[in-house]
C-alpha cells in the first residue's frame, strides 16, 4: 500500500526527543518514513504496534511508557493528537533479536477530522487484516513446561493484541487435558480464523500439527497461518523462527507474514503421527526424556541428564535405512494406505525401505533427525537445513567417545558437534530405523564382551519431545505443509555464518559437504 500524509507536526519522538517540527509521512514498499527537513527516519511497518488517538495531557503525565500502560493515554474520540507506537528491533552480534523496547511518535494534525483520516489510513497500511471479521485463535497450555503460559499470555501477549486494535478479534482457549490442542485443531472451522497459534512449548505445537493433519480437509490447512509463542522449557520452534520474545511473536501473529514449512510423518505399525521438529534415538533421546524430572532447572536440566547418561554410556544396536533425494524417484510407491498427507516412500505395512540404497547395520551412540536447524533453543543441531527445503537431516554417531559427547552437549548452542568427525550428517527425504538393545560402555563405543539389555519396552524413541513405543519406525518429509508465521526480520542463513565465526577451522565447504 502506498500512502503519503502532509502538513503534520511531530510533537515528540520518544527516542530522540525531537519535537515541534513540520513533517510528512510516507508508506512505500512496507517502509514507514517520517520526512524531517529533507531527511527521513524510516522503519518497517511490521514494527508498528499500534496507531491511536491520544490524550496529550495523560501522555505528558506518564513517567514511563510500557506495554501495560500504553493504552491508558489513548482515546477513542479523535483529537488533534495521535500516536504511533513501535517496537525497537535490535540484533546482537550473532543476529539474535533482543527483547524489544516500546517507543512512540506523537503527531498533531490541523483538525480532528484530518487526524481521524490519518489514523485510519495508517492502520490500513500497517495491519493487512485491519477490520477483518475473522478471529485470531490462541491455544494456551497453562500447565506445560515451566507453567508460565497463562502469565505470558496475560502480561506480554494480550497487551500487544489490544494495542494493535485486536481486542475484539481474538479468541483464547486454555487446554485442560492431553491432546486437547489436537482436538481443537481437528474441529475448528478454518474459514472463521485468520490464524491459529499456540502459547506453549513444543509439545502442544506437536499436538496441533497432528490435529490439523488428521482433518478430513487437511489439504486446506495451508490456508490457515500457524504461529507460536514460546512458553515451554525448550521453545525450539520459537528459536528456529527467531521468536524468542513473546511480545514480538504476538506482533508477528497480528501482522500475519508467513513462510512455508515442511513437516514429517512417523509410521509405526498401523499408527501414523506428524511432527515439525525432530526424531531422536539413543543418547540424546535418553537425556531429553530422562531430564523431565529436572524441569525446575530450566535448560540446565538437559546438561545434568547428559552428565548422568555419559557416566552410564550406552551403545545401541540398530539398522538404519536412508533414502537420499537423488535416489528418491526410483523408490516411489504407487499407493499408500496412509490417511492425510500422501506418503511417497513409506507406508503402513510397507517394507519398501529395505530396498533403499543407504543401509547401516551397526552400533550407534546417538541418532537425531532434524527438520529444523535448532532441535532445542540451546542446541544447534543441523545448521545447513532449512524449514522449507524438503529434507530431513539424519545425524548419527557410531564411534563417539564420552569426551566428544560431553563437548557436543556443553557447547551445543554453538553447534560444536560440527567440529567432531564422528558426527555424521545425511540429508534425506525418508529414513527407517529398526532399533534393538544396547550395551553399556566404559570406553570409546566398546561393546566387546558387554552383555546387552534383555528388555526393550523401557527404551526410548522420541518425536519432538514426545515419547513413542520402542520399535521400527518409518519417517518421511512432507514439503510445504504449513504456512508458518515468521517475523519481518527472519533470517535463517545466519546459523551457518555464526558457526564459521565460532570455529575458524571450519569452512563453508565443510558444512556444505555434510548437507
Amino acid at each position: 500500500m502506498e500512502l503519503r500524509l502532509e502538513d503534520l507536526v511531530l510533537v515528540k519522538d520518544s527516542d530522540s526527543k525531537t519535537s515541534l517540527q513540520n513533517v510528512s509521512i510516507s508508506v512505500s514498499d512496507s517502509i514507514f518514513s517520517i520526512g524531517i527537513e529533507g531527511k527521513a527516519t524510516s522503519f518497517h511497518v511490521d514494527h508498528i504496534v499500534g496507531i491511536h488517538h491520544v490524550d496529550e495531557k495523560k501522555l505528558k503525565a506518564l513517567s514511563k511508557l510500557t506495554l501495560a500502560n500504553a493504552l491508558d493515554v489513548t482515546t477513542a474520540s479523535p483529537t488533534l493528537f495521535w500516536i504511533v507506537f513501535k517496537f525497537n528491533i535490535v540484533k546482537d552480534a550473532r543476529g539474535d533479536v533482543q527483547k524489544p523496547t516500546l517507543s512512540y511518535y506523537l503527531f498533531q494534525s490541523t483538525t480532528p477530522v484530518l487526524a481521524e483520516t490519518s489514523v485510519e489510513s495508517l492502520r490500513q497500511a500497517a495491519f493487512k487484516n485491519y477490520k477483518s471479521d475473522k478471529k485470531i485463535l490462541f491455544i494456551v497450555n497453562p500447565v506445560g513446561g515451566t507453567g508460565k503460559a497463562r502469565k505470558i499470555f496475560n502480561t506480554m501477549v494480550l497487551p500487544v493484541i489490544k494495542l494493535t486494535g485486536n481486542a475484539d478479534t481474538y479468541e483464547m482457549i486454555e487446554t485442560t487435558y492431553k491432546e486437547h490442542a489436537s482436538n481443537i485443531a481437528k474441529d475448528i472451522l478454518i474459514d472463521n480464523y485468520l490464524s491459529m497459534s499456540t502459547v506453549s512449548g513444543d509439545g502442544v505445537y506437536h499436538e496441533l500439527i497432528n490435529g490439523l493433519m488428521n482433518r478430513p480437509d487437511w489439504e486446506r490447512v495451508k490456508e490457515l497461518p500457524i504461529g507460536v509463542i514460546g512458553a515451554g522449557t525448550s521453545n525450539a520452534i520459537g528459536k528456529n523462527l527467531d521468536l524468542m520474545h513473546p511480545e514480538l511473536a504476538a506482533l508477528a501473529i497480528i501482522k500475519g507474514k508467513t513462510r512455508p514449512m515442511d513437516i514429517f510423518s512417523v509410521i509405526q505399525g498401523d499408527t501414523v503421527l506428524y511432527s515439525h521438529l525432530q526424531f531422536m534415538w539413543a543418547f540424546i533421546a535418553d537425556i531429553d526424556i530422562e531430564s523431565e524430572g529436572f524441569r525446575f532447572l530450566g535448560m540446565l536440566r538437559q546438561h545434568l541428564a547428559a552428565v548422568i547418561r555419559i557416566v552410564n554410556f550406552r551403545n545401541y544396536r540398530g539398522k538404519l535405512y536412508m533414502l537420499p533425494p537423488e535416489n528418491a524417484k526410483d523408490f516411489t510407491l504407487a499407493e499408500t494406505s496412509v490417511k492425510g498427507p500422501r506418503t511417497k516412500y513409506t507406508g503402513v505395512g510397507s517394507e519398501n525401505y529395505k530396498n533403499w540404497p543407504v543401509q547401516i547395520d551397526s552400533t550407534f551412540q546417538l541418532l537425531t533427525a532434524c527438520n529444523l536447524p535448532w532441535m532445542a533453543s540451546n542446541f544447534l543441531c543441523s545448521p545447513g537445513i532449512k524449514m522449507d527445503d524438503g529434507l530431513i537431516d539424519v545425524m548419527y554417531c557410531e564411534k563417539i567417545n564420552r569426551g566428544d559427547a560431553l563437548k557436543a552437549i556443553l557447547d551445543s548452542e554453538k553447534g560444536a558437534h560440527m567440529t567432531i568427525d564422528t558426527f555424521q550428517h545425511r540429508p534425506v527425504v525418508a529414513f527407517a530405523l529398526e532399533p534393538s538393545s544396547y550395551h553399556r560402555s566404559l570406553g570409546i563405543a566398546k561393546t566387546k564382551d558387554a552383555k546387552p539389555t534383555d528388555k526393550l519396552d523401557h527404551l526410548i524413541l522420541n518425536v519432538s519431545g514426545e515419547r513413542i513405543p520402542y520399535g521400527t519406525v518409518q519417517v518421511e518429509i512432507h514439503p510445504h505443509m504449513l504456512q508458518t508465521i515468521v517475523p519481518e526480520y527472519f533470517d535463517d542463513s545466519r546459523f551457518v555464518s555464526n558457526i564459521l565465526k565460532d570455529f575458524p577451522k571450519l569452512t563453508l565447504q565443510d558444512i556444505q559437504a555434510r548437507f
